[in-house]
């Protein structure tokens, strides 16, 4: 991920970078993940993927998410912080995750041991988190 304008999520990279002060972490990972930089936030899927060669790694997330995708574009892009109409600045925010989702898609086919799953939509959570568990359908004990 870098500053091309192809990532939308940049911006946020940066300032979560920063508000978790990442940079002493990345740049001791770095050690071992060779290809890791703090400026590519991005480069750790790559990193992770040739130190460990021998393991199947995954990543999943909606598609549909309005959790994470609003926390990444909403308060950087002033085209969907300043739109007034709900739906509008929902649409852009999905537009963005999308291409960002796209994106990751292309990165993580570069190596043989990266997987991923991204289902659409769940009515839960704002669609946030694949791994949550629906206690409501569960049968009895």
């Amino acid at each position: 991920m870098n500053n091309s304008g192809d990532w939308k999520s940049y911006p946020g990279h940066l300032a979560i970078r920063k508000a978790w002060g990442l940079d002493p972490l990345i740049e001791e990972l770095g050690q071992d993940l060779v290809g890791l930089t703090k400026e590519n936030l991005g480069s750790f899927y790559g990193a992770l993927a040739n130190y460990y060669t021998e393991d199947r790694l995954a990543y999943s997330h909606f598609r549909e998410d309005l959790i994470y995708s609003s926390y990444s574009y909403e308060r950087f892009y002033p085209e969907i912080y300043n739109q007034p109409d709900k739906n509008k600045r929902k649409q852009l925010i999905h537009q963005y995750w999308y291409q960002d989702t796209d994106n990751l898609i292309s990165e993580l086919d570069k190596y043989g041991n990266w997987g991923y799953f991204f289902p659409q939509y769940r009515g839960l959570a704002g669609s946030h988190c694949t791994t949550v568990l629906e206690f409501a359908s569960r049968g009895r004990a």
